[in-house]
């Protein structure tokens, strides 16, 4: 499983970045697969560079007296060897967490207007990351990453489908009730 530490060597293989150009890269260029907190991020990159698979230096500290110095983070040859073996090692299956499939898991609890409400809710979600996705500039990115976003586009568009089939249909079974 590619998890924040993996994400985060993946990005520093392209080259040296600050903890907020990995935060914004994970959140921006990633957000339909993976995302990450301050929280969440900067523990990651304590435990890689205790591991020496990355390394970090203080930037502009003249200029930075007056706030908390900005770190530059490096992958080391080490990272490298790591993020490969981690890459090659990946398998082909995908983990769905959804608090919508669980909350449909538990339908018979719900009230109609409830379901309503969470079908509309994933509807506009789903809506709302589609154009997010479409407007990804794909003929700059490398053949993976085009790839990636397009799997992404598909299988959102078969989400929206099938709310629009199903997720109707058991809304109108419900009401009928």
């Amino acid at each position: 499983m590619l998890n924040l530490d993996t994400i985060c060597l993946g990005v520093l293989y392209s080259g040296s970045k600050t903890g907020y150009e990995i935060h914004k890269i994970i959140n921006n260029d990633f957000k339909h697969f993976q995302t990450a907190s301050y929280g969440a991020l900067y523990p990651a990159l304590g435990k890689l560079e205790a591991k020496a698979l990355i390394t970090s230096k203080n930037k502009n500290v003249q200029a930075q007296q007056q706030s908390l110095p900005k770190k530059k983070y490096t992958i080391t040859d080490d990272g490298r060897i790591n993020f490969q073996t981690v890459i090659k090692g990946t398998k082909a299956q995908e983990r769905l967490s959804s608090d919508f499939l669980a909350a449909f898991y538990f339908s018979d609890h719900l009230d109609p207007e409830d379901i309503s409400t969470l079908i509309d809710q994933q509807l506009s979600t789903l809506q709302g990351n589609y154009k997010d996705l479409i407007s990804v500039p794909l003929s700059t990115m490398p053949d993976g990453q085009r790839f990636g976003i397009r799997y992404t586009i598909a299988v959102n568009r078969a989400a929206t489908a099938f709310l629009k089939g199903e997720g109707r249909a058991i809304q109108t079974s419900l009401t009928r009730k």
